[in-house]
């Protein structure tokens, strides 16, 4: 019948962009993301204990806000290098 055509191609169809890698398990896709909110939370949550000391010798707010946009911008450039050292 007509719509088992169509359900044989969808298959076939999906079965084809899984082979090119056009597709992957949502389970991959969890443990990716479950994965890389645990680094983001670890990194972010480190901040406090590794640069603390220098923001109390800052002298104005100026200093700080600069300071810490540098740290934040590098715990999240971090975050997207595919091949990360540890630090």
């Amino acid at each position: 019948t007509t719509r088992k055509a169509i359900a044989a191609a969808s298959l076939a169809e999906l079965h084809l962009a899984q082979r090119r890698g056009e597709l992957v398990a949502v389970a991959d896709v969890q443990r990716e993301w479950f994965s890389l909110g645990r680094a983001m939370r670890d990194r972010l949550l480190g901040l406090p204990d590794r640069i603390s000391a220098d923001l109390a010798t800052l002298a104005d707010q100026h200093e700080v806000r600069v300071y810490l946009d540098r740290e934040l911008r590098g715990a999240l450039a971090e975050l997207t290098d595919p091949d990360p050292v540890a630090p």
